[in-house]
């Protein structure tokens, strides 16, 4: 989650949306995997999401794809996103 139009924010939005219909399936194909996750996923990334914009998490400056960003590990998944964008919000 690097580059123009990125938002932590519309993110958290949108796993919070998905949580609510999460009675309705039982899989999430995931854009950025080769597996699909169970729903289950979705609070553990809410939560981790949540910490990271509240400077809970601390995140590694990293290179990926030849950009430089900051890698943060919120459990399930590992969010690289702006190296300059400072958290918390």
């Amino acid at each position: 989650m690097f580059g123009e139009q990125r938002d932590i924010a519309a993110y958290e939005y949108s796993l919070r949306k998905l949580e609510k219909m999460s009675d309705r399936f039982k899989w999430i194909y995931p854009c950025h995997a080769s597996e699909c996750v169970r729903t289950s996923i979705i609070p553990k990334l809410i939560d981790g999401v949540v910490k990271m914009r509240r400077g809970l998490v601390e995140g590694k400056e990293a290179v990926y794809l030849d950009t430089n960003v900051k890698e943060y590990h919120i459990g399930p998944a590992v969010i690289l996103y702006d190296k300059d964008v400072a958290f918390p919000e």
